[in-house]
């Protein structure tokens, strides 16, 4: 047998749910953590999506989070992600990724988006360095518990045991 090498789990600014068990955990084991969804489906990136707009199908669109209700409030929350990414002329997407990026080298966001546009400006998120000030402050406006609704639909969250 061998050991194991990788976990796979959802890691990203709106879900640290992760940092609390799980990734000591994996580090106290040598196990690195894949991240999938580092931004959520509605940040843009400069491509497909407009800030806000909640994606138009998948499981995504029917997550309690993106609802009229609950959209509002989680998109004000985009702000400090625009700002920065202006700073450093990039889109907010790839600060969503660089911010994962910087939680350690044991950490590999991983990005489930199709086309070539999207994986090269999901590359490019590698390039973008963050400084102490600008990871703070994204972990500051997005600690856990913060996005407004759930990230799944409610049947799938009973499917998963959550």
């Amino acid at each position: 047998m061998h050991p194991l090498a990788a976990l796979e789990t959802e890691y990203s600014l709106w879900s640290r749910d992760v940092e609390k068990d799980i990734l000591p955990a994996c580090r106290e084991l040598g196990i690195a953590l894949m991240a999938y969804s580092p931004p959520w489906p509605w940040v843009p990136n400069g491509h497909d999506q407009d800030a806000g707009r909640a994606p138009a199908q998948g499981s995504a669109s029917r997550s309690s989070a993106l609802q009229s209700g609950q959209s509002p409030r989680n998109v004000a929350l985009l702000q400090p992600l625009e700002s920065i990414a202006a700073a450093h002329k990039v889109t907010p997407a790839q600060v969503a990724l660089a911010w994962v990026l910087a939680q350690g080298q044991d950490v590999v966001p991983i990005r489930e988006r199709n086309g070539v546009t999207i994986w090269s400006k999901n590359a490019a998120a590698a390039g973008v360095s963050l400084n102490a000030a600008e990871i703070a402050r994204l972990a500051k406006t997005f600690p856990p518990g913060v996005a407004s609704g759930t990230r799944y639909p409610e049947k799938q969250l009973a499917g998963l045991g959550i």
